[in-house]
């Protein structure tokens, strides 16, 4: 392949990339996939395969992609992830206990592991995620503010856990980026207040939150599946594939 050629496979692969996550374009995305992506590409291909369920894809892929660069730390955590998509929670754990100490100062991995960990009921190792997170990188992202909000939830700290929903509710209403909508749908299928879940994922799905393209697999909301609310923003959201269905894989969510 000429320079100009690749160039031009490089353009194409980011406007599909873009459309996927900012349009929901699931068409064009689909087309990159069947095509095959290049070697640059596989960890959009890796996130692809989680969105659309296809777990033993992404795992071989994943696997691949960790064992060809051992030092990226994004490669590990979607590792990580795949496994726990496969039902794998033993070894998903072990991947991320084993790389934490040498990617503990890598943002991306270390929000995947703080992430993970709360799905695989490793919450001293998603607090300390978070704990590293907060220091290093004084993030106040929705994703993290969600982890905080739960995980003191979990511990029973209801002030801190009441302060964070707070700042949560205050970015929706100041449409910060970040996808606030989707993590507080999050938030409260996590308490069991699933008619506020379902209330805040349409609010995600009008806002158009990035965050729509993990409908599928999000286990969160596995108790949602055959909602006929959740069904149709499922559909108006444009997934090439049918939902999942319960109990198929109830399994893997939070154990």
């Amino acid at each position: 392949m000429s320079k100009d050629e690749g160039d031009l496979r490089w353009a194409k692969q980011r406007m599909r990339t873009n459309s996927y996550f900012f349009e929901w374009d699931f068409d064009l995305m689909e087309e990159e996939y069947l095509e095959g992506f290049d070697d640059n590409s596989y960890l959009m291909k890796t996130l692809y395969e989680f969105n659309t369920g296809r777990y033993e894809e992404a795992l071989k892929t994943a696997k691949a992609r960790a064992e060809l660069y051992p030092t990226c730390g994004t490669c590990q955590a979607y590792l990580a992830n795949a496994l726990f998509f496969m039902g794998k929670t033993q070894e998903a754990k072990k991947v991320i206990g084993q790389n934490f100490e040498l990617f503990n100062d890598n943002y991306q991995f270390l929000r995947e592991a703080a992430l993970l960990s709360y799905y695989l009921g490793a919450y001293e190792m998603s607090q300390e995620a978070l704990r590293v997170i907060r220091f290093t990188f004084n993030d106040n992202s929705p994703t993290t503010l969600f982890l905080i909000a739960v995980n003191h939830n979990i511990n029973g700290d209801v002030s801190v856990e009441k302060e964070t929903l707070e700042i949560l509710l205050e970015q929706y209403h100041n449409q910060n980026s970040g996808s606030p909508a989707w993590n507080l749908a999050k938030y409260y299928a996590h308490k069991g207040e699933y008619e506020n879940s379902l209330t805040w994922l349409q609010r995600s799905f009008e806002r158009r939150d990035v965050e729509m393209i993990w409908l599928r697999t999000e286990p969160l909301f596995a108790p949602l599946r055959k909602d006929t609310r959740y069904l149709e923003i499922y559909k108006n959201v444009g997934f090439p594939v049918p939902p999942a269905v319960v109990p198929e894989d109830v399994a893997r969510a939070i154990q």
